[in-house]
């Protein structure tokens, strides 16, 4: 049995166990576990691991620094950010909207605006500045189409306009908004998630789905869910 099927089935502790008896893991292996440990909200054993990694890729600095903006804690990814820099990792665009968001939530205003001045040197397709914008002009329409922010979902202690901005971040939101960016209209967009779906995006993503007409699959921890003029394939039940 694989890593993946380990973690898919909750089992980590024979996850772990299979992990340490391996004569050799390539960067592959170890960002399978910090994958599957993120999927079960142990951040703090992801980036142990993390920590380990004799190599680490662009997925593997991705990953952590998205994870720590998700559950809350804006110092570590930009933190992360710097250490990636040193490394001569070069960032993908889900790198730098994770450490804009952090910046955001710090208060780092000319920190938020040197990595967006780095995003433009570095040549990407769509920048951060450009993400939000974006999804700015959609949160219009949907909030047209009555969608209303299901902040009971974040559990952090924060005012209500905080975890609006909190939610409004979320990675399957910004993932899709980069997707309807950058691929032909009618395309359909396909994202892989390793934590389970919010209520609140999911919500979103229905309705996202009917403004733009396009079919938007997710795959989360439990199931797919394939989005298709304001419906979902799960019928609520996820």
């Amino acid at each position: 049995m694989t890593l993946n099927l380990y973690g898919l089935c909750g089992e980590m502790g024979d996850a772990m166990l299979l992990f340490e008896k391996m004569p050799q893991r390539d960067v592959v292996t170890w960002n399978i576990m910090i994958a599957q440990l993120v999927k079960r909200g142990d951040i703090d054993g992801a980036y142990c691991f993390f920590l380990r990694m004799p190599d680490k890729n662009v997925r593997s600095w991705t990953s952590m620094i998205s994870a720590f903006v998700q559950c809350g804690k804006p110092k570590e990814p930009i933190d992360l950010f710097m250490k990636l820099q040193d490394e001569a990792v070069r960032p993908n665009e889900v790198t730098v909207v994770s450490v804009v968001a952090a910046c955001a939530d710090l208060g780092e205003l000319d920190l938020g605006r040197s990595v967006h001045e780095y995003s433009t040197r570095s040549g990407f397709k769509r920048n951060a500045e450009e993400i939000y914008q974006f999804w700015d002009k959609l949160l219009v329409k949907m909030k047209h189409r009555g969608y209303a922010p299901k902040t009971s979902v974040v559990l952090l202690d924060m005012e209500e306009k905080e975890k609006e901005k909190f939610l409004y971040r979320h990675s399957e939101k910004l993932a899709v908004v980069f997707g309807l960016m950058t691929t032909p209209e009618g395309t359909t967009i396909r994202i892989m998630k390793n934590l389970r779906v919010c209520e609140d995006c999911h919500t979103a993503l229905k309705l996202i789905s009917g403004i733009v007409n396009r079919e938007i699959i997710v795959r989360d921890r439990n199931r797919f869910h394939c989005f298709r003029g304001g419906q979902c394939s799960c019928r609520e039940f996820w």
